[in-house]
Formats: C-alpha cells, sequence, structure tokens
C-alpha cells in the first residue's frame, strides 16, 4: 500500500520542484523585461540560488495537491485548476501573514491577476511532467511488487 501512494506523490513532488523553477525562471525575466514595473508591482526578484531554492521546495510541496483526486482530463486544464491551490494560498494566507492585503491588493487591482499567471508555468509543468511519468496512473491502480 505504501508503495501505491509514494510513487505518485514522489513524482509529484519532482515535478512540482520543476514548476517551481519555472516560475522562478519567469517572474524572473517577466521584471527583467520591466513588465512588473510596467505594471507598478514590486515582483522583480533577483535570480539567486536562496530564491531558486526556496521556490523549487515549496513547488515540491503544493505539487503534492496533484493527489487530490480531482479528475480532469486535460493535462493542461487540470494545471491550470490545481495552480489556484498555492495561489489562493498567498492570497489568503501569506499575504495577510506578512502585513498586506487579502489577494495582494496592497499592490493594485491587477496584482491578483499577475500573481496567478506567472504560477500558471507551475501548475502546466506539475501536470504535464506527472502525467508523462506516470503519476496519474499509479493512483487508480495498485502497483505490482
Amino acid at each position: 500500500m505504501a508503495r501505491h501512494t509514494l510513487r505518485p506523490a514522489a513524482i509529484y513532488f519532482a515535478a512540482g520542484a520543476l514548476g517551481g523553477f519555472a516560475v522562478t525562471l519567469t517572474v524572473w525575466c517577466l521584471g527583467r523585461l520591466g513588465v512588473a514595473e510596467a505594471l507598478g508591482l514590486p515582483i522583480a526578484p533577483a535570480l539567486e540560488k536562496t530564491t531558486i531554492y526556496r521556490q523549487m521546495v515549496w513547488g515540491g510541496l503544493w505539487g503534492l495537491v496533484f493527489l487530490l483526486p480531482v479528475r480532469i482530463e486535460r493535462w493542461w486544464l487540470r494545471g491550470l485548476v490545481m495552480t489556484l491551490f498555492p495561489v489562493l494560498a498567498v492570497f489568503l494566507y501569506f499575504a495577510p501573514m506578512r502585513g498586506g492585503q487579502y489577494f495582494v491588493l496592497h499592490w493594485g487591482i491587477v496584482a491578483p491577476f499577475y500573481v496567478y499567471v506567472v504560477n500558471v508555468p507551475w501548475g502546466l509543468v506539475t501536470a504535464w511532467l506527472g502525467r508523462h511519468l506516470g503519476a496519474d496512473l499509479q493512483t487508480s491502480q495498485p502497483m505490482e511488487p
């Protein structure tokens, strides 16, 4: 039974970690291109080891939400929907905990949309890798020893 659960969890953790790296690159690129600044958003982190590491660890942990029994056949749609989990955590917990407003509205009305969009690569990478590495197949059938 443990092997049945462990393999999909390991796959989604690894896929989520790579998705976290994709988000790091997305945010960094958009920051370098001046997109965040043009929208009036203070979101332009440097591409540093600590930033990459933090995003990959959180991405891996959030990748475990793909183990929830959400049955959406199209991998990309599943990725878009599952992206809501970590983004809602930012909107409803992490931003207020750090003194910001719910839904990061202290940065303006466009901020919630920007935060969702820059996190979409996490959902797409995690969903695609999870599907192509066989995690979805493993959640519905027991593994043989």
